[in-house]
């Protein structure tokens, strides 16, 4: 069974739910060396939202406090095709813009994603950050009223910076906010302390939930 660090805390391992297990029938034999390689996919019946910075416009866009911006990179030394396509998303950070802020909801750009209460939910994504990013949920009530649920915060890498993969278990927070009636995703980054320049790179983003 696929099993992933949920949350980012390797003390919280758990089967992902949205893969196959891999099943095989092997013959063991006595003195014989049997090598098996695992594969699995998702299931046939999954929703997805993605944002992989591959269209021509971004679904995940920059808030009205935002100093900084995120960018379309097509050209960099960290960016690998098979973990990237051709694009990945980046916000750098400095002095002058020493904040960003970013949604699926700023400027009008509304997902409305409709996130199964009581059941699992799951947001992945890829990064490569000098500089710690937070994660939130927008929970948009019935009465237009926004609750904002800051959720895990990526700290900065240090020394071998590489890109990683984080799955973020939702079901908590959409299963609490009962009185939501769509769900959308936001992000942060403050530069961090005593630091001149930062930078955060993100890529398949992904929502997935049956």
């Amino acid at each position: 069974f696929p099993a992933i660090q949920n949350n980012g805390i390797s003390a919280t391992k758990k089967i992902y739910p949205f893969v196959e297990p891999y099943e095989v029938i092997v013959e063991l034999n006595q003195n014989e060396t049997t090598y098996i390689v695992p594969n699995t996919r998702y299931y046939a019946n999954l929703k997805f939202w993605i944002e992989d910075f591959e269209d021509a416009s971004l679904k995940l866009v920059d808030g009205p406090s935002a100093l900084a911006s995120l960018e379309k990179i097509s050209s960099s030394p960290i960016l690998d095709p098979q973990i990237n396509g051709n694009y990945f998303g980046r916000v750098s950070l400095d002095a002058t813009n020493y904040f960003w802020a970013g949604s699926t909801i700023a400027n009008n750009s509304q997902l409305n994603m409709n996130l199964p209460k009581g059941r699992e939910v799951y947001l992945e994504i890829d990064y490569h950050n000098t500089n710690q990013l937070s994660t939130g949920v927008l929970a948009i009530n019935n009465d237009g009223s926004t609750v904002d649920n800051t959720f895990i915060r990526l700290n900065s890498q240090s020394g071998d910076i590489k890109w990683k993969k984080i799955y973020l278990d939702l079901r908590e927070i959409v299963s609490a906010s009962t009185s939501a009636n769509y769900f959308e995703f936001s992000f942060q980054s403050l530069l961090d302390t005593d630091e001149s320049v930062g930078e955060v790179n993100i890529d398949n983003i992904k929502a997935v939930y049956f």
